[in-house]
């Protein structure tokens, strides 16, 4: 299969083949490009690391849309559960409240916005958003009585003026 190019559009591929950095568009100008010079579909695939199946599918693609929706990338990326907006109420929530556990902060998004989160959808949402998991430890209670004491009678004196 063999198919005309114009010297419009020609460079038209060039300038996309050298100038965009996503892998994708390269491959596809220059499956076309090379499918244009006289290259094989099968040398076209095996030099670019895909299937036969992929240059057939961007030749037809390309011949039916054109260039520039041929080259357009539609891809829409996934963005949560969770809006903006009910993001934003969780990180004023964690910064409000301690939350110990990812269940924990499971439950609240639930309550609040009626979104099942399991516990490794908590964690990734929460390293998404900024947030790390830090293990809650025990304090050990070895203190001077007296200097609480002290501490105790300075601040009761403080907040009674």
């Amino acid at each position: 299969m063999g198919i005309k190019l114009t010297s419009k559009e020609l460079s038209q591929l060039r300038a996309c083949q050298y100038e965009i950095a996503d892998k994708v568009v390269f491959v596809k100008a220059t499956c076309i490009l090379m499918v244009a010079e006289g290259f094989s579909i099968e040398t076209t695939a095996n030099s670019l690391g895909v299937d036969v199946s992929t240059v057939y599918r961007y030749l037809e693609s390309y011949l039916s849309v054109g260039l520039k929706e041929f080259l357009g990338t539609n891809y829409v990326g996934y963005f949560g559960k969770l809006t903006s907006k009910e993001i934003a109420i969780l990180i004023a929530e964690l910064k409000s409240k301690l939350y110990t556990t990812a269940k924990s902060i499971s439950s609240f998004i639930y309550d609040t916005f009626g979104v099942k989160y399991s516990i490794s959808g908590m964690a990734d949402l929460l390293h998404r958003i900024g947030f790390v998991f830090k293990k809650t430890t025990g304090v050990p209670c070895e203190c001077d009585i007296a200097e609480q004491q002290k501490f105790v009678s300075i601040f009761r004196l403080t907040n009674q003026n």
